[in-house]
């Protein structure tokens, strides 16, 4: 957990999940070029595996599934390629070949 997290939540500020969100997403949307509506419907399933990116692990690519459309059209589908194979703008640390995080900074895939 990220130290003024836990500072807030040791403070018993209503604010500390919001701020655990907040850093959690916005390094997302930053690395990956996500807008507002693709980051809100993001899921974890969203997460893929590239068979030409093996050091990425399960988060070689991001499908966004509901993309800006044009004006009638249905969202448009895309995927974003990771580009960092050893710095993980989630977790904040270099990574592992596996695409493994330690288990107190970011997520893991086992």
């Amino acid at each position: 957990m990220d130290p003024e997290i836990a500072r807030l939540r040791a403070a018993g500020h209503k604010g500390a999940l919001t701020a655990a969100r907040d850093l959690a997403l916005f390094p997302t949307m930053y690395a990956w070029g996500l807008r507002r509506r693709d980051t809100a419907r993001l899921e974890i399933q969203d997460w893929r595996r590239q068979a030409k990116l093996p050091e990425f692990g399960d988060f070689a690519g991001l499908a966004v599934r509901w993309g800006t459309a044009l004006p009638g059209q249905p969202p448009r589908r895309r995927m974003v390629i990771s580009v960092w194979p050893g710095r993980w703008p989630l977790c904040g640390t270099t990574s592992s070949r596996s695409g493994r995080c330690s288990a107190s900074t970011g997520p893991t895939t086992q």
